[in-house]
This record gives C-alpha cells, sequence and structure tokens, in this order.
C-alpha cells in the first residue's frame, strides 16, 4: 500500500510539472496557429496557408516511419533493464535506437523527394499551386531526421523520469523556437518564399531541440559512462515494428480526414477552417499526454513484477485525475464554440460550429477511456493495440470516403467520432481481459455527471446574460465565459 502511494505522489509530481510544461506548450501552440491563421493568407483552397496545412499532415503520416515506434519501445526496454540495473544493456537500447531510427529517416527522405513531384501533381490535380506544394514537401522532408532523434532522446529523458528537461525542452525549444519562425516569417512579404521559410524554420528548431536533449540525458544518466553499450536491436525492432504501424495509423486516423477533405473538396476552404476546430481540441490532447510522461514508464516497470492490483489502481486514478482537468475544458467547447473560433480569425458557420462539437465528443470519450493503449503497450501487448488500431483506421477511412463528399467537415468529424469510440472500446475491453485493468469507478461516474450538470447550469446562465448584455460587449462575454469555466471546474472538483 505504502509503494502505491508513493507511486501515485510520483505520477502527480510528474503529472503536475509536466501540466505545467503542457499549458505553455499548448498556450504557445495555440498562438503559433493563431498567428498562422492571421498573418497568411486561407481564404482560398490553393492559399499559402492551405498548402502548408497539406504538407505538414502528409509528412505527420510519414514521421512514425522514420521513429520506427522507437519512442515506445525504448521505454519499455529502458523501464525493464532499469529494474535489473542492466546498464549495458540501457546504452545499448539507446544507441541501437538512434542507429534504427537515423537510418529509417534517411530513407523516407529519399523516397519523398523523388515522389513528391507525382504527389503534388495528383493530390492538387494541376492547380496552380501544384510546383509550391512540391517545393515544400522536398524542403520539410529533412525535418525528419531531427525530429525522430528528438523523440526518442525525449523518450530516454522520461524514462530516466527526468520530466523536468524532457518538458522544458518540448515547451522552450520545439514550441518557442516554431512560435519564433512563424512570427519571423509571417511578417514577410506574401510570397512562396514564406512557405519555404517555415518549412526551413522548422528543420532548424528540431536540430537545436536534438542537440539540447542528446546533452540532458547524458547528464541524466552518468553511469552510462565508460559502460560498454549491450546490443539487442533485434528484439527492440521487432517489438516497436507494430508500434510503427499503430502510431502511423493513429497519426492517419488523425490526418486523413483532412487529406481527403481537401482532396474531395478542393474547391471549397474547408481545410484551413476543419484545422482551425482540431486544434481548438488540442488542449485535451495535451492534458491526456501530460499524465502519460511517467504512467508508461512506471506501467512498464509494475508489469514485469505481475502485479495487477497496483496496476489497476493506478489507472484508475490516473483517469480520474485526466476526467479533473479536462472535462471543463471541454464543456466551454461545447457550450462557446463560436466564441473560440473566432480567435483563429474565421466567422464560424453552423457547420464548422457543429465540426468542433463533435471533435470535443471525441476527445471525451478518450478520456473515459484513459491511457488504455499505453497499458496495454507496457505491459507487452503490442500487437493486440495494433490489430484494434488497424481496425479502428479501416472504419474511420470508409466513414471518411462516405460522408465528406455529402457532409464535408461534419461527415469528417463524425467519422473521427466513430473511429476513436471504436478503439478506445475495445482497447479497454481488451485491458479490462488481458492486463485485469479498467478505468472505471464511482468517481469517474460521479465526475462526469456534475460535469454534465455543471454545463447546462452554466448554458442557461450564459443564455440569460447574454440576452441582457448586448454583443458589441465582448470583453463583458469572455469575462462571464472565464468565470463560467471557473464553477465547472469548482463544481467537478467538489464532486
Amino acid at each position: 500500500m505504502q509503494q502505491y502511494v508513493q507511486e501515485k505522489k510520483t505520477v502527480a509530481l510528474g503529472a503536475g510539472f509536466s501540466m505545467f510544461g503542457y499549458v505553455l506548450s499548448t498556450v504557445m501552440g495555440l498562438l503559433t496557429n493563431v498567428i498562422l491563421y492571421w498573418r497568411f493568407d486561407h481564404s482560398q483552397a490553393s492559399s499559402e496557408l492551405n498548402i502548408w496545412i497539406i504538407a505538414f499532415s502528409f509528412f505527420a503520416i510519414l514521421e512514425p516511419f522514420a521513429r520506427l515506434g522507437l519512442s515506445d519501445g525504448v521505454q519499455r526496454f529502458i523501464g525493464v533493464h532499469w529494474v535489473d540495473e542492466d546498464w549495458g544493456r540501457i546504452k545499448g537500447v539507446i544507441k541501437g535506437a538512434f542507429q534504427l531510427s537515423l537510418a529509417a529517416s534517411v530513407v523516407m527522405i529519399a523516397c519523398v523527394f523523388f515522389l513528391a513531384p507525382h504527389i503534388a501533381s495528383h493530390y492538387l490535380k494541376g492547380q496552380e499551386a501544384t510546383h509550391t506544394l512540391c517545393k515544400v514537401l522536398r524542403s520539410l522532408s529533412l525535418y525528419l531526421i531531427p525530429i525522430a532523434l528528438t523523440t526518442i532522446s525525449l523518450a530516454v529523458l522520461r524514462a530516466l523520469n527526468d520530466i523536468r528537461h524532457s518538458v522544458w525542452i518540448e515547451t522552450l525549444c520545439q514550441k518557442f523556437g516554431w512560435l519564433m519562425v512563424v512570427i519571423l516569417v509571417g511578417f514577410l512579404p506574401p510570397s512562396e518564399n514564406r512557405i519555404m521559410g517555415l518549412a526551413c524554420g522548422m528543420v532548424l528548431v528540431n536540430l537545436l531541440s536534438f542537440l539540447i536533449s542528446a546533452k540532458c540525458f547524458v547528464k541524466a544518466a552518468p553511469k552510462l559512462e565508460g559502460v560498454s553499450p549491450i546490443y539487442d536491436r533485434r528484439a527492440l525492432f521487432f517489438f516497436s515494428v507494430p508500434l510503427v504501424l499503430q502510431a502511423a495509423i493513429l497519426v492517419f486516423m488523425k490526418k486523413c480526414d483532412i487529406m481527403m477533405l481537401g482532396y474531395f473538396h478542393n474547391a471549397e476552404n474547408y481545410v484551413s477552417q476543419y484545422n482551425a476546430a482540431g486544434i481548438s481540441t488540442l488542449i485535451i490532447a495535451n492534458i491526456l499526454l501530460a499524465y502519460s510522461s511517467l504512467f508508461a514508464p512506471m506501467i512498464a516497470k509494475i508489469s514485469k513484477e505481475k502485479d495487477y492490483r497496483r496496476m489497476n489502481e493506478l489507472y484508475k486514478t490516473v483517469t480520474r485525475w485526466m476526467l479533473y482537468v479536462t472535462l471543463p475544458a471541454a464543456g466551454m467547447m461545447l457550450l462557446f464554440p463560436a466564441q473560440i473560433l473566432s480567435v483563429f480569425h474565421l466567422s464560424p458557420d453552423q457547420m464548422l460550429i457543429s465540426t468542433l462539437r463533435v471533435l470535443v465528443c471525441a476527445q471525451i470519450v478518450s478520456t473515459l477511456a484513459g491511457h488504455s493503449g499505453t497499458m496495454m503497450i507496457m505491459s507487452g501487448y503490442s500487437r493486440m493495440i495494433l490489430y484494434i488500431n488497424i481496425l479502428a483506421v479501416f472504419a474511420n477511412v470508409l466513414l471518411n470516403l462516405l460522408l465528406i463528399p455529402p457532409y464535408a467537415m461534419v461527415g469528417a468529424a463524425i467519422a473521427t467520432l466513430a473511429a476513436i469510440t471504436i478503439r478506445n472500446a475495445l482497447a479497454v475491453v481488451c485491458t479490462a481481459i488481458f492486463v485485469k485493468s479498467q478505468p472505471f469507478s464511482l468517481s469517474t461516474v460521479t465526475i462526469s455527471l456534475t460535469a454534465a450538470l455543471c454545463g447546462v447550469l452554466a448554458y442557461f446562465a450564459f443564455n440569460y446574460v447574454n440576452s441582457i448584455l448586448p454583443d458589441t460587449r465582448l470583453f463583458c462575454h469572455w469575462a462571464f465565459q472565464l468565470i463560467l469555466a471557473g464553477a465547472l471546474y469548482a463544481g467537478i472538483s467538489f464532486s
């Protein structure tokens, strides 16, 4: 029992520090995207911002293949060898991961460089921006090497329980560096070179992040110095191969809606609008990532001891904590979507508002399921999660093909919600069967019902105040929404 209490404190402290970092990261990420929408043209389907979104979504799908799923594999293997204090094998895991990732990144860059003209011409179907998209794809491909190596370095830091440095690198180096790039490039005169400047800036920011993270994990594990690495690349590779497909499938499930929306509706300006709705829900996604910072390596260590009771209690506790934090944010997005979307210099119509609400519901489903996928992966059931994700992505693609042509953005959002629900439901069932753990408890039901009640009260209260205050007094509206957010959070906290 004392050990479980200590584990809860460790996760709470790590998640608390991670939460602080992710709050800063989320704020800077939102600010970066707001500047992108304000400074870059997104009025047409072939405008520079839409070209950037399409190119970046394409590389988001390719990035897992450059990383080879090694970030989760590194955390798993370091967590297992840490228990035995086998420093030679830990060093071999780290160096082997870098070598495998570097080779995969070079192969991916070569493929993109030669296939970029065909990809651009096929996707944009002969539009004027085809040449621009080709150049952006080739330039942005270079970022695959530093981002893959940085991701592995940060995974090493988390596995070594050095959450502080991993958070600062992700927040200050990556997010703040990218924000500075967007600000500098955004104030240049509109031209094709601005998009190329974004691509080059992305490469430089991630290269700097890798150099700093590599230096940090060398200091975090002084016992690795002078130790000869014991390589087991085969075991690391074959453990991570299912994770490659899993990560690619998850990213594809997140980005294929944008890619397919731009393909089927390339004459309409839906890509940038749908992307803004997705960005708005990032605060919930970042909260889930914050709690995963220490949860994953701790589950890896506990799973080796086969202590399912501790795993179950830790799983339930972390899920309950996530609900405390995510439901107020989700409630505000469901209640006031138009005000949130207006930040992106958009005039939201009913289609865009409905799209945001559906995407928020998808994030709520992910929160209720907790880190079921992490539980399975860190317990050695990565192939099972792979099969679940394959099923979910097939459902997502099929629903996108059926719903995007007639319903555009709302159809893409519904397809995403359905795929996420399928994935999380199956993952929760498999976690209960194979790991003997499940995220639900009386507290989760109480928190959810209290959040729903607070949301209904907040909705009627806002409508009453909205009937008194004129629409021109925007400051009063935002101030009242912040008060409602605090009341909603307080209601959940005391449930």
